[in-house]
């Protein structure tokens, strides 16, 4: 399998998350031109607080960003929808988000019952 270069890993991850590289750039405090840099492959090497600012951007693992490439336990694509979601849960009390959990824990039971008697028929 081809390696993909840690440019086009921030790009892909960038596009996933429908931010701009102007966002982007805010957000890590550097210029659109930085980022663009960063994602054409321009420039390789970055100064460790942008290596952090940018994976909190991009919520990926810093790993990622230096290109170590152990990324399946660090990185797993996030959707805007799951954005969307997480973001109203840590908008919630303790009690709420328990609730929650419960009944992700229930559905998940009904899934695996239903199969479970799906196959037995």
């Amino acid at each position: 399998m081809e390696k993909v270069s840690v440019g086009k890993l921030l790009k892909d991850r960038r596009n996933e998350l429908a931010l701009t590289q102007r966002q982007i750039a805010n957000q890590v405090g550097v210029t659109e031109a930085t980022v663009s840099r960063w994602e054409s492959g321009d420039i390789d090497n970055m100064r460790r607080d942008k290596i952090a600012s940018l994976a909190n951007a991009l919520r990926v693992s810093p790993l990622l960003i230096m290109g170590i490439d152990d990324t399946e336990h660090f990185y797993k694509p996030v959707n805007k929808d799951e954005l969307e979601l997480l973001d109203d849960y840590r908008g919630v009390d303790v009690d709420d988000r328990n609730m929650i959990r419960n009944m992700l824990k229930r559905f998940k039971i009904g899934r695996v019952q239903s199969v479970n008697q799906a196959m037995a028929m």
